[in-house]
């Protein structure tokens, strides 16, 4: 049983053995899975704040992916203001706390 958005569980198809794709299928699931668990097993080590980061920068990488338009200077604005509350109210991640996640991630800490 797998579990999708908000939740929903559905069960995985299985894939006849006559079937001639099935090796690329496994082997996509399973590395698709070895990623997934690999990221999991990392972002569970972060703080809240540190979470809150990675996901803005996960949204923004799928946004970018999907948009060919330009912004507008007022739009631009607008998101820098945005951000600069966001550290304001204490939200951000220090340069030091960088510095200290990175040395982490080349320690494997």
């Amino acid at each position: 049983m797998l579990k999708g958005e908000g939740g929903a569980k559905w069960q995985a198809a299985i894939v006849p053995i006559t079937n001639p794709f099935r090796k690329f299928v496994k082997t996509v699931v399973m590395g698709t899975t070895a990623i997934d668990k690999e990221m999991y097993s990392y972002f569970v080590q972060l703080t809240d704040v540190e979470k809150k980061s990675v996901l803005q920068m996960v949204k923004g990488l799928l946004h970018e992916e999907h948009s060919d338009e330009r912004i507008t200077i007022e739009q631009y604005n607008r998101e820098i203001a945005e951000d600069e509350a966001e550290i304001e109210r204490g939200e951000g991640i220090s340069h030091e706390d960088v510095v200290r996640i990175s040395e982490g991630w080349l320690h494997g800490r």
